[in-house]
């Protein structure tokens, strides 16, 4: 019998499953040459799969990030030079009285990374912000890409909240940059960015709308007329004209209730409100949790 035949010849258990295999019925020289083609093809398949992974994972983990060499780091070339070299200086400056430490970094682009994505990469690498503190802000823009970002440390987001880098971006940024004013954009969000962290700067501040003078106070005045006054006014003239007063003040006529001479009209309505040079050391050892927010235009 096959079986018998396989156990006297066979030294292991792999060494008699083989034997059977080849002894069986219908198994030829060409299922044997099928079959180890199958298993040749399936390690090299799993062989290619694990060299596929390994190198995208390194590729991810090299995204391309500069050298971090001064405060402002412009790929693009749109920062004007003069502002250049005035935002090199105040950041310096504010970092090394201990302050927070600022990066404008103009990427040329973002190296097939959402901004999101290249943001951390950055920071990352460059580790903004004083070890212990983690106060650095990374104000990252990429003009081809159409895209901005404010990274916050973590040592700044109680201050320098999500909301508050998003209004910074939509309100003083964006309206510049879809302008094709690059470097007015950088320098209002760098100012608005300081003032937002409570930070003294000689930097130009972004204008803001001008409330009218005395708005609040009129629009208080008008509302205690209407809701207040008036309604007083009224049962004051119902009270004298049951006692057949009347002339001056509010009187009655045909079912309405109308204004005499004695009292002025109220005119006006609310209106809008309008919201308001030294060495360089590299990063300092801070951390980032991925706060702040992004834009486009």
């Amino acid at each position: 019998m096959i079986f018998d035949k396989c156990a006297k010849k066979a030294n292991s258990q792999s060494n008699a499953k083989q034997c059977l295999v080849a002894n069986s019925p219908g198994y030829s020289a060409k299922s044997a040459f099928v079959e180890t083609g199958v298993k040749q093809c399936l390690r090299a398949s799993m062989i290619i799969g694990v060299v596929m992974a390994v190198s995208a994972f390194g590729q991810a983990a090299k995204v391309d990030v500069p050298k971090f060499r001064s405060p402002v780091i412009d790929e693009a070339g749109i920062v004007d030079s003069q502002l250049e070299m005035s935002l090199n200086s105040e950041l310096n400056r504010i970092y090394e009285n201990g302050g927070p430490q600022i990066a404008v970094f103009v990427a040329e682009n973002l190296r097939g990374q959402t901004i999101e994505q290249y943001s951390i990469a950055v920071v990352d690498e460059w580790k903004l912000g004083s070890k212990g503190k983690d106060n650095g802000i990374l104000f990252l823009i990429a003009p081809n890409d159409r895209k901005v970002r404010i990274e916050v440390g973590r040592g700044l987001e109680g201050d320098l909240t999500d909301l508050a880098s998003k209004r910074i971006i939509d309100n003083y940024v964006l309206p510049q940059f879809s302008a094709g004013k690059f470097s007015l954009g950088i320098q209002y969000g760098v100012a608005a960015i300081l003032k937002q962290a409570k930070i003294d700067t000689s930097l130009k501040a972004p204008p803001t709308k001008k409330s009218r003078s005395g708005s609040k106070w009129i629009e208080a005045l008008i509302l205690l007329t209407l809701f207040v006054l008036f309604p007083l006014l009224s049962l004051l003239g119902t009270f004298l004209g049951r006692r057949g007063g009347g002339g001056r003040g509010v009187y009655r006529s045909g079912g309405n209730w109308h204004r005499g001479t004695g009292l002025g009209g109220f005119g006006g309505g609310g209106g809008g409100f309008g919201g308001g040079g030294g060495g360089f050391g590299g990063g300092g050892g801070g951390g980032f949790s991925g706060g702040g927010a992004s834009g486009g235009w």
